[in-house]
């Protein structure tokens, strides 16, 4: 079951009307049994691997906080990490390592190629999200952070919430727990901001991702036969495209949340107003990055001198997440890219902290803030996006070639062009319309706007935009892009 499915639409309204007739004590076998059918209308048989996922970190947890000897405590961490990370690996890596070996095999040992036989292995929707939500309750657990959950029905709801089951946010057990223990009466005022926020993200997969995938699909599998500034601008377009995908996945989440009286994280925070890459990457997919901060980074930081430990922990966490989000050269050139640009701006930032060195006027700070954002847009755009866009590395370089040689032999307008015309104009005005309601937003005047309408006003406004996402909606992609992560 997907978001921006009729199913959905039913099944939502269904299980908050249940939720607040039932009383609190029996809410979180419902929101489990829904949260698992969920997930099953899917594919019945990766419930199998969810629930194993569950059950070995509830017990994981609760042996470790029992247990007083460290080394049975390592023991217990490495048999959780070992399942957890086990089966992420098989699910999303291990069809790829196996082709590296059927490809070594048959280059250095000139052996039979008809021996090795691709196999294909689909991945469980949301693994990636589950697995690390899972982990940082143990981690915390083994550094005794929080206590264990005693009770396994809301833990088992803590994993499987479906709001944020197969795209995040990543929640962290000391919040969401708490969250779903909490007695409440059904809120009204959670109304309209919910159902807004559900339609604001239908708007972003619906109008602009899914839309713009259809306009660049065709460069981006034949790019030498469109003008190099169009195969240039591909670059930024997806990324936009991945921003509007996920993002929108996380507005309906927190939406669909919210009617439950339920508060997740949030997980975007306008990161291309963000003045440096490091800013943007701690406002794009927040929790995904405090993960790799907290878990990963940090820890990785810690060994080794001062001098070197940092950086190499910056390039080696960049480059994981590069390839957590997917087994491919393009990805993980775009990690280590992060990891590297983060490196001079870490020492730049901390000296000028200690050198108290920045802008002091209204208009330094503004010049200082717009000659960030460009170069945030210049390396998350282009450096980052480029490979991203063209993972194969000889269609990177046939590209970077074309480009660099002005593409003589492409037409001036490709006729494809003109296909996907009108698909352009209505993708160009939507992301206008999103960034001045953002802009709106983050200054506070959107709120301001809102409250200075009557109630009736509020509600044809919010089904006129219902009613105009769901007509230029792109009714012809299903899921989401970060699925696939």
């Amino acid at each position: 079951m997907i978001f921006h499915s009729f199913q959905y639409l039913l099944f939502l309204p269904l299980v908050v009307a249940a939720h607040f007739t039932l009383p609190h004590k029996f809410r979180w076998a419902l929101l489990l049994a829904a949260s698992y059918y969920f997930y099953a209308a899917w594919r019945v048989d990766f419930l199998i691997i969810l629930i194993a996922s569950t059950v070995t970190d509830y017990f994981s947890g609760l042996l470790m906080e029992r247990e007083k000897n460290t080394r049975v405590r390592n023991l217990i961490l490495g048999c959780s990490l070992t399942v957890n990370l086990g089966l992420l690996f098989f699910f999303k890596y291990a069809s790829v390592v196996w082709d590296a070996i059927c490809r070594l095999s048959t280059g250095l040992l000139n052996a039979d190629p008809t021996v090795f036989r691709h196999f294909d292995i689909t991945l469980p929707l949301g693994i990636s999200f589950y697995t690390f939500q899972t982990l940082s309750y143990t981690i915390d657990i083994y550094r005794r952070r929080i206590p264990a959950e005693r009770h396994l029905g809301y833990f088992a709801l803590y994993v499987a919430f479906f709001p944020q089951l197969l795209a995040g946010p990543i929640e962290r057990a000391g919040h969401l727990l708490k969250e779903l223990r909490k007695p409440r009466d059904f809120d009204w005022s959670c109304v309209g901001p919910a159902y807004f926020l559900i339609v604001l993200g239908l708007a972003k997969k619906l109008v602009i991702s899914d839309r713009l995938g259809g306009v660049l699909a065709p460069i981006v599998e034949s790019p030498l036969e469109y003008q190099p500034l169009v195969v240039l601008l591909t670059a930024p377009a997806t990324v936009y495209q991945y921003y509007c995908d996920l993002s929108g996945y996380a507005d309906m989440a927190l939406g669909s949340a919210m009617l439950l009286g339920i508060k997740l994280s949030p997980n975007f925070d306008r990161p291309f107003a963000a003045s440096s890459t490091m800013r943007f990457w701690y406002r794009w997919h927040i929790t995904v990055t405090a993960w790799f901060r907290d878990y990963l980074l940090r820890p990785l930081a810690k060994h080794g001198s001062v001098a070197s430990s940092r950086p190499a922990a910056l390039i080696l966490t960049g480059m994981v997440i590069g390839l957590w989000h997917g087994p491919t050269l393009g990805w993980a050139i775009a990690g280590c890219t992060v990891g590297l640009l983060a490196i001079p701006e870490s020492k730049w930032a901390r000296w000028r902290i200690r050198n108290n060195v920045g802008p002091r006027t209204p208009a330094q700070r503004f010049l200082w803030d717009w000659a960030g954002r460009l170069y945030v847009w210049t390396i998350v755009f282009f450096l980052i996006g480029m490979p991203l866009t063209w993972s194969s590395v000889d269609m990177l370089w046939a590209v970077l070639t074309h480009i660099a040689t002005f593409g003589a032999d492409a037409p001036l307008i490709h006729p494809m062009i003109y296909t996907s015309r009108y698909n352009l104009e209505i993708v160009i005005i939507a992301i206008a319309l999103l960034e001045l309601w953002q802009w709106l937003e983050a200054r506070g005047l959107a709120k301001n706007i809102i409250n200075a309408m009557c109630l009736e006003v509020r509600w044809v406004m919010a089904s006129s935009f219902a009613a105009g996402v769901l007509g230029l909606a792109n009714l012809s992609q299903s899921g989401f892009l970060y699925f696939k992560f």
